[in-house]
This record gives C-alpha cells, sequence and structure tokens, in this order.
C-alpha cells in the first residue's frame, strides 16, 4: 500500500528473483475489476495472469494497481473522460508517479523501461 495525496493505495507488485536492470510493467485493469481479479488472486477470470510467469521468467518487475471505489461495488480509474461520469476523482496520475518513484529507488531497474 502506498499513501498519496492522502489516500491509501492498493497494488501487487511482484520481483523476479533477478530484478537487476529489470524493465517495469504498470498493469490497470478497465472498469468493475481489482487488481486481484485480473491476475487471478480470486475465483474469478483472470485475463492477465499469465504476466506473473512472464514476470519471472523475463525478468520483469510487474506492478498491477488497484482503481478506487466509484460505486458500492464497482472500482474504477479517473480516465479524464468527460462523458463518464462514473470516473474517480482520484489523482491517479500522481499514484502511477508514486509507484514508480519507490520502485525506482527500491529496485535496481531499467528506468528507461518503465
Amino acid at each position: 500500500m502506498i499513501n498519496t495525496d492522502g489516500t491509501h493505495r492498493e497494488y501487487h507488485l511482484f520481483v523476479p528473483d533477478n530484478y537487476m536492470n529489470a524493465p517495469v510493467v504498470i498493469v490497470l485493469y478497465g472498469h468493475n475489476s481489482s487488481h486481484s481479479k485480473l491476475i487471478g488472486l480470486t475465483d474469478d477470470i483472470a485475463p492477465y495472469e499469465p504476466w506473473l510467469a512472464i514476470s519471472e521468467q523475463e525478468n520483469v518487475i510487474l506492478a498491477v494497481l488497484n482503481g478506487l471505489f466509484i460505486s458500492e461495488d464497482e472500482k474504477g480509474w479517473n480516465d479524464c473522460r468527460s462523458d463518464a461520469p462514473t470516473n474517480s476523482n482520484a489523482d491517479d496520475v500522481l499514484f502511477v508517479s508514486a509507484l514508480i518513484d519507490f520502485i525506482v529507488d527500491r529496485y535496481e531497474v531499467d528506468i528507461d523501461r518503465v
């Protein structure tokens, strides 16, 4: 969990054993899902579960981010579309940026491949 703009933000971070000079991949999902559903940590369909094996095999740091609740049962992002009244008001750009800074500070990554 990381705190951005006074809000606790969730993410899953998968770091391969050999992460020296590793690239970083940021994974986001569409509205009405979650970071856990996306990669198969729940019983739901997991369209990006193969990324976990790719992360280890190819030495890629994988950050799977979680959006904020935009309704009682739906999470999503502030994608700045004026025609999407259900968008979150969160500063998701700040979240992604802060998480990248955290990863770069903690792990020796290839900053040119984020």
